[in-house]
């Protein structure tokens, strides 16, 4: 009714309670010999992600940690091919961007295919 776009609607939302929201995603395509098991045993164990405490850990349809400062990563196997979503969502770019990166390295080193 208001004529704006959801984008538009959600950046009023954010302006209006002074909170910003940022989100990027990696799909991992890693070998058919990747061990999702050991990954998600891994990531539901981390203390920390890029320098941002691990608050809390739910491991509803892969792993979602919750960090300091707002921010959350998850990792998210699919069930049919070898990969791996990687979500991140902070309060700014270079966050999100940190942290999927180290998410992504660590992913990434679990594979040896």
């Amino acid at each position: 009714m208001s004529g704006k776009s959801l984008g538009e609607l959600f950046a009023d939302i954010e302006a209006e309670v002074d909170f910003k929201h940022v989100y990027d995603r990696n799909d991992l395509h890693l070998s058919v010999t990747f061990d999702k098991a050991q990954l998600l045993s891994r990531a539901a164990a981390y203390r920390e992600v890029a320098g941002h405490a691990v608050e809390s850990v739910n491991t509803r349809d892969g792993v979602k940690l919750t960090l300091a400062g707002g921010a959350s990563a998850m990792f998210r196997p699919s069930g049919t091919e070898p990969v791996v979503r990687v979500y991140v969502e902070a309060q700014s770019a270079g966050d999100v961007k940190a942290i999927l990166d180290e998410a992504t390295r660590r992913v990434q080193a679990l594979d040896n295919g």
